[in-house]
C-alpha cells in the first residue's frame, strides 16, 4: 500500500436498526448495524479492509472484519474525488437500552482507528430479542451458531 495514498481522509457513520423500513424484507424486528465509509482512497472506503467490534455497556456484543466491497465513487472536486461504501451487519446480541460503542479498526494499519456512540435509551416499541441461532448444519458467520457449535467452513458443526 502506498502511503501517500492512505494519508487521506475518512470518516465512518454507525446506525443501530431494527427491521428494513420500507423494504418488502422488512420483519420489523431484526437488529442491523449499519456502517457507511467515505474516504478520498478507494482502501479506507473498503468496509472489508476494517473490523467492527461492538461493546454495550463496556462488554463485548460483536466482532467481525466486515464484508469487501469496490467502493462507489461520489463527488469530485479540485482536489480529487470523495469514494463511500455501506456495510450491514445483523446483530445477534439484539438492541437493549444502554450505550454501544463501535470501534472500527482498519486491518493494514491498525493504527486508524475510528469510534463512535450510540445510546439506546428505551426498548419500547421494539422487539429486542436475540435473532435466531443457527443450528448444526444451517449455514453460519462467526457468532450465528447456537450455544455448544462453532461456525467451521460456513456451517454451525460440534
Amino acid at each position: 500500500m502506498d502511503a501517500a495514498r492512505l494519508s487521506g481522509t475518512h470518516n465512518i457513520t454507525s446506525c443501530a436498526q431494527v427491521g428494513s423500513p420500507g423494504t418488502i424484507a422488512d420483519d420489523g424486528k431484526t437488529p442491523f448495524i449499519i456502517s457507511m465509509f467515505g474516504s478520498d482512497g478507494w482502501e479506507l472506503a473498503n468496509p472489508g479492509n476494517w473490523q467492527l467490534k461492538v461493546f454495550h455497556d463496556g462488554n463485548l456484543a460483536f466482532k467481525r472484519i466486515l464484508k469487501q466491497s469496490v467502493p462507489s465513487v461520489g463527488y469530485f472536486n479540485s482536489s480529487g474525488c470523495n469514494k463511500h461504501d455501506s456495510d450491514v451487519q445483523t446483530f445477534e446480541y439484539g438492541w437493549k437500552p444502554g450505550s454501544y460503542r463501535f470501534r472500527y479498526t482498519c486491518s493494514f494499519d491498525t493504527s486508524r482507528v475510528v469510534e463512535n456512540v450510540v445510546t439506546v435509551v428505551s426498548s419500547v416499541g421494539l422487539d429486542t430479542s436475540p435473532v435466531r441461532k443457527m443450528r448444526q448444519g444451517e449455514r453460519c458467520d462467526q457468532f450465528d451458531c447456537e450455544e455448544g457449535l462453532v461456525c467451521s467452513s460456513l456451517t454451525c458443526q460440534r
